[in-house]
């Protein structure tokens, strides 16, 4: 029979190479990981919305215009939304998304995303710019052009949230029997950033 001297010997020597094992396996655990990795997916869920403006329209409804950002394709990017409703809860809204880097905002290189529709009894035009673009000239399928001055988010908006940085926005009602045929898009000192055509009533320009 062993005696109790050699028992505590051999489970000592157990305990001890168990706990080497399980430094060991830490440590290679450790150093797989590379350094700086980018942390799990699920760390990364961000979302914030926000109502950006609202108001009356000529046909006598309420409009409002919301933003929201939630994280896209992982940490590094965002997916920025602009929902306009000219006509409060009544059908006809848009909605644009650009990706945008994450904990930023759209860049200086994007001009605009409008429509021209219906809403109600009478038609709207709205939609956003980039921040650089003051003055939105509108030419009509009858009548004279009309001219449109986008609105900068309200300041404490753009301090609280940077995604409501570098663009303007702007929504105007006009009577039916009409419609927009094309946008020009001029800067603070007059000059033409773009000149674009509707295309079923959506102004789409280049760049986010």
């Amino acid at each position: 029979m062993l005696s109790s001297r050699l028992i505590w010997r051999g489970c000592a020597a157990l305990a001890a190479f168990v706990m080497m094992y399980a430094i060991l396996a830490y440590g290679l655990h450790a150093v797989s990981a590379p350094i700086g990795a980018a942390p799990a997916a699920s760390s990364c869920s961000f979302s914030q919305h926000q109502l950006v403006d609202e108001g009356k329209g000529l046909g006598g409804d309420y409009w409002t215009i919301k933003g929201a950002v939630r994280n896209s394709d992982g940490c590094n990017r965002w997916l920025l939304a602009m929902e306009f409703r000219p006509t409060g809860g009544r059908p006809g809204s848009s909605l644009w998304r650009w990706a945008i880097p994450a904990g930023g905002h759209l860049s200086n290189s994007f001009t605009i995303s409008a429509q021209d529709q219906a809403a109600g009894t009478v038609r709207a035009i709205f939609g956003t710019v980039g921040a650089r673009i003051s003055r939105v000239v509108a030419k009509m399928s009858q009548t004279k052009a009309l001219e449109i001055h986008p609105k900068l988010p309200a300041r404490a908006l753009r301090q609280r949230f940077a995604w409501l940085r570098n663009m303007r926005y702007f929504i105007l009602f006009y009577p039916a029997g009409r419609e927009v045929k094309s946008v020009t898009l001029l800067g603070d000192n007059g000059d033409v950033v773009e000149k674009l055509g509707g295309q079923e009533g959506s102004f789409e320009g280049p760049g986010v």
